[in-house]
């Protein structure tokens, strides 16, 4: 750094620029700049994360729940110090106990489950192909996100909610391959993985 700053001062005297009328913001201008939490009450915690797709998604994607449940259990877990989540296998015997447990209130849920908070991803649109188009491909994913404490004023209301939607490629559909297929579907996950976890802790981000 202290070089390149050597190497433009000694630019600006040759070309005769008057360092002095050079904005300083050029000169020490950050990289990058911080970005805090949304929500950070997940530190700490015993966390239920729990998958909600509709019957068309299960049909067509039958391991949507499971790979969204895994990279986002494990992306928030390296950036969150000192949580531990629900075995999935005692969520889903649970759900399979209680055909009409999205109708339970959501503290009986966390008591059940005996964990203090449940983090909900409700997703509304999962999808590899582009609309309206049946040789295309494009990613989308969407999703409404509560987070409920058990240890809340009002603990069957959300703590904290969002919606997450996330396009791959931005630019536009790609023709139809198994290859594009898998492309779209790893990437598309990813997306929306990380800007999930983002809501939860800071970082920081490049200055466009």
């Amino acid at each position: 750094m202290a070089k390149c700053i050597l190497l433009l001062w000694s630019s600006l005297l040759i070309t005769g620029c008057n360092l002095l009328e050079f904005p300083a913001y050029a000169l020490f201008a950050p990289s990058s700049q911080k970005v805090k939490a949304e929500y950070k009450d997940l530190k700490n915690k015993t966390i239920a994360l729990v998958v909600v797709t509709d019957s068309s998604t299960d049909f067509m994607y039958p391991q949507a729940t499971d790979n969204i449940t895994r990279s986002t259990a494990e992306m928030i877990r390296r950036h969150v110090k000192d949580i531990e989540f629900i075995d999935q296998i005692k969520i889903k015997s649970f759900q399979d106990d209680h055909q009409d447990w999205a109708a339970l209130p959501m503290s009986e849920i966390m008591r059940k489950l005996d964990t203090q908070t449940i983090l909900l991803l409700d997703l509304f649109l999962f999808s590899t192909k582009e609309e309206n188009s049946v040789h295309l491909l494009r990613g989308q994913i969407a999703a409404a996100v509560s987070v409920y404490q058990i240890n809340s004023p009002t603990p069957d209301k959300p703590a904290y909610q969002t919606e997450i939607e996330v396009i791959y490629p931005e630019t536009g559909p790609l023709p139809e391959s198994l290859d594009a297929h898998q492309k779209i579907y790893k990437h598309s996950l990813a997306l929306f993985t990380r800007k999930l976890f983002q809501k939860f802790y800071d970082q920081k981000v490049p200055v466009k």
